[in-house]
């Protein structure tokens, strides 16, 4: 996970998720999002800061540019991809597809993860609140296409789940077990689907 005490370089390559600095350092530009006044990644790509001499109290524009994009990109059975929660039930979440087989997407895809397709064993004690949250960014795979065109996802390999979380105090989530992950600010854990740690360029 990144360090939020380190501010994001040029041309460093990041993920979805990655802290890159604090929004009264810069302002936010393509490829990023804000929450609880920092600037966090929503591209796997590489870090663009700009500068704008005309007004020399302006804050300097961060970035993220792909470093692998194309306009059309559909999912196939099997396919790998990250997707961000945006609503959750207690029967399913829906997440928007940012990223099939390491290329993101220039228009994010409609998914889903049901309660049943959460874990390979146990799957009926499976608690969608305890598995994903809002704002959660999940590696996932493609194992059908379901109604209305929404990719129906799975997370039951160990590899796949949440990889990158903020917890409610704003801080980074870091995995501490398969089913918890602890936040960097207040040590406080919360309940996850967590994906067994990989190497932090893969996607």
């Amino acid at each position: 996970m990144e360090n939020q005490e380190e501010k994001a370089k040029q041309n460093q390559f990041v993920i979805p998720g990655d802290f890159l600095c604090p929004e009264s350092d810069h302002k936010p530009g393509t490829g990023t999002y804000t929450k609880h006044g920092n600037i966090y990644s929503s591209f796997c790509g590489k870090v663009e800061i700009k500068k704008t001499p005309v007004e020399a109290a302006e804050l300097p524009l961060i970035s993220v540019v792909s470093t692998k994009q194309r306009t059309l990109s559909v999912p196939i059975m099997g396919s790998r991809v990250i997707c961000k929660v945006f609503s959750i039930n207690e029967r399913q979440a829906k997440v928007n597809i940012i990223s099939v087989e390491g290329t993101v997407l220039q228009q994010p895809l409609s998914g889903v993860i049901r309660k049943s397709d959460v874990r390979e064993m146990e799957k009926d004690s499976v608690v969608i609140f305890n598995s994903f949250r809002p704002g959660d960014l999940v590696r996932a795979r493609v194992i059908s296409l379901g109604e209305g065109n929404q990719y129906v996802l799975s997370t039951a390999e160990n590899e796949l789940g949440v990889f990158v979380g903020l917890s409610e105090s704003g801080g980074t989530l870091e995995p501490v077990s398969w089913a918890e992950m602890q936040c960097s600010k207040t040590g406080l854990r919360e309940k996850r689907k967590v994906a067994k740690v990989v190497d932090a360029v893969s996607v």
